[in-house]
């Protein structure tokens, strides 16, 4: 929708210049401006309107992971309490125990591989193209070397 305005802001003020250019009579010129005006007035209510827009999400972002933060807490006090556990530190004891948490660890490592793995590979990349440079070097200058002795043979 912001294209659209803007566009349509280019547009009218290419006609405004047009127009101004052409010496059209009062009415028109004065009919014009204030067209101008309008648009600049809705451009400016679109940009507000965006901005609050944008404000508005990032305070319900926020609502929903403290909400859900709240509720994950609730559950895991009620949880406690039904199994009669004595405090949350021996609720999440049991579930390391359990073995509850072993995926995730699971995860984290695999990513950490990955992300060794990427470096590795960049640096292999890295490797070979200083090499494959190293040898175009010495192709180069292998090449110079013999134009220059032969030069020299020809001198």
């Amino acid at each position: 929708m912001g294209n659209n305005i803007s566009e349509h802001k280019k547009l009218l003020q290419t006609v405004s210049t047009h127009i101004h250019d052409n010496k059209p009579n009062k009415e028109c010129v004065e009919k014009l401006e204030k067209l101008e005006r309008v648009t600049n007035k809705i451009h400016e209510r679109v940009k507000q309107q965006i901005n609050e827009t944008n404000t508005l999400i990032s305070i319900t972002e926020q609502h929903l992971n403290l909400t859900k933060q709240d509720w994950i807490g609730n559950f895991m006090r009620e949880v406690v309490q039904k199994v009669e556990l004595k405090n949350m530190d021996k609720f999440i004891q049991t579930l390391y125990n359990i073995g509850f948490f072993e995926e995730d660890e699971e995860q984290e490592d695999e990513q950490e591989n990955e992300g060794i793995e990427n470096e590795k590979r960049k640096k292999m990349r890295r490797t070979r193209n200083s090499k494959m440079l190293s040898k175009m070097r010495d192709i180069s200058n292998s090449r110079v070397h013999k134009t220059d002795s032969s030069q020299a043979d020809g001198s």
